[in-house]
């Protein structure tokens, strides 16, 4: 009996001898894998002998002093993906990035309904940054003489989102229309991810301004009834529609004429007093 659990713990001790030359061989894989990603994306950036100190890409969570970001570059006709580990400190500085997409465009300019985005101005903080948004990354060294994917960021410029979502209505009940559509492809990019159809899900407020302009210029303003299952519209709203599918609108702007059970109200704006 001795011997056989004897043998029992040589055969158990050739296992976890075994596993853990394994985990130590792929650790050791994956980080000469790590380093020839990080030399192969620093070695073709632009400006060789200029100094890296940005890195655009999205982030993929948020911890509580790091935060993981990653980009998708193409290296002879092949995806490639690099992930960098960007740690924070009290002194790191996050922005926005300016953009006409995060103001409403509502045809009736006395509309009660203000988005946050308009009316307020808000500072950045470190619990502001959340998984899938799009930034850059400011650091005060130079990427290139990274021995490791990890930097301090010395601030973080959040980049504008994308709030509006195009498609057509295939269910309505009640308050709610159920859409399926895709958020229009971001300014300066070529990836075709975004045109992807979604399912959304929005939440249509006595705040939200259904509306668009006649022919001659002259403001129509709908109610939700007046929308039916099958027609295109275009939905305004104050979140990021690339990565959030279920959400208030602010404006909704119906492309197809909708079945109209009595003629809209026509408004035409004011001739201007001469003096």
């Amino acid at each position: 009996m001795k011997l056989i659990t004897n043998k029992n713990v040589l055969i158990l001790f050739f296992l976890l001898t075994l596993i853990l030359s394994f985990i130590f061989i792929y650790r050791n894989s994956l980080l000469k894998k790590d380093k020839e990603i990080l030399k192969t994306y620093l070695s073709n950036q632009p400006g060789k002998n200029l100094p890296i100190n940005n890195f655009p890409g999205k982030i993929i969570s948020v911890e509580k002093d790091y935060i993981l970001v990653s980009q998708t570059f193409t290296l002879n006709s092949q995806n490639q993906n690099i992930t960098f580990k960007v740690l924070m400190t009290n002194e790191t500085k996050i922005q926005k990035a300016p953009s006409v997409q995060d103001t409403i465009p509502y045809v009736f300019p006395n509309n009660t309904a203000t988005s946050s985005a308009q009316s307020k101005d808000p500072s950045f903080s470190f619990k502001d940054l959340k998984p899938n948004q799009e930034i850059t990354i400011f650091s005060d060294k130079d990427l290139r003489i990274l021995k490791s994917k990890e930097f301090v960021a010395s601030s973080i410029m959040i980049q504008p989102i994308i709030n509006t979502v195009y498609g057509n209505i295939t269910n309505i009940k009640e308050n709610t229309i159920f859409l399926k559509g895709f958020p229009p492809n971001p300014y300066n990019t070529t990836q075709t991810t975004s045109l992807k159809d979604n399912n959304y899900i929005v939440t249509v407020t006595p705040q939200t301004e259904i509306s668009r302009f006649s022919e001659q210029g002259a403001g129509i303003k709908f109610n939700l009834d007046n929308l039916k299952i099958g027609n295109y519209i275009n939905i305004f709203t104050e979140v990021d529609t690339r990565s959030t599918f279920t959400f208030e609108a602010m404006r909704i702007e119906p492309f197809d004429p909708p079945s109209i059970s009595s003629p809209p109200q026509l408004t035409t704006p004011p001739e201007p007093e001469h003096l």
